[in-house]
């Protein structure tokens, strides 16, 4: 007989799930593209940054917890491993993707010395909001109960 493989089992992920998954890899992945900040304005044209991406100071924090958040997903839902946490999972995320977006937000103040504001850190926005509406999605979502210990029946 042939035996299956152990491969991830993308069903058992919901929707929200695959928000947060989409979100956070969209914003791993876009941290290092260099369109956050443009380096020069000369008559009127801006330059190309020169290769300053998103990677820098409280940037660097949010895609950390972005790393966290795949982790997590990947273990709890793709490979099926169960996590005992204190807190409910759509609060954790909302919580991480909550200071992710702050992070984030502090890029627009803390930039790097010489540089403007491009258009790529709005895109880097608009990921983490996907993100947290992902969360609040997850959060949203009815938790399932666990089942009964076995052997506490009635009879």
């Amino acid at each position: 007989m042939a035996q299956q493989g152990q491969g991830f089992d993308l069903s058992k992920v919901s929707t929200a799930d695959k928000i947060i998954l989409g979100g956070t890899i969209a914003f791993v992945i876009w941290t290092f593209l260099p369109v956050w900040y443009s380096c020069c304005t000369a008559l009127g044209v801006t330059f190309a940054s020169e290769g300053i991406s998103g990677f820098h100071n409280t940037i660097v924090i949010s895609w950390f917890l972005a790393l966290l958040s795949i982790v997590e997903v990947v273990v709890t839902k793709v490979m099926g491993t169960e996590l005992k946490m204190p807190v409910q999972r759509g609060m954790l995320h909302i919580g991480v993707a909550g200071l992710a977006l702050l992070f984030t937000l502090l890029g627009l103040v803390a930039k790097p010395t010489g540089v403007t504001l491009s258009w790529g850190i709005f895109v880097g926005l608009a990921l983490n909001l996907v993100w947290a509406y992902g969360a609040y999605m997850l959060y949203s979502e009815p938790v399932s109960a666990p089942p009964p210990p076995s052997g506490t029946g009635l009879g």
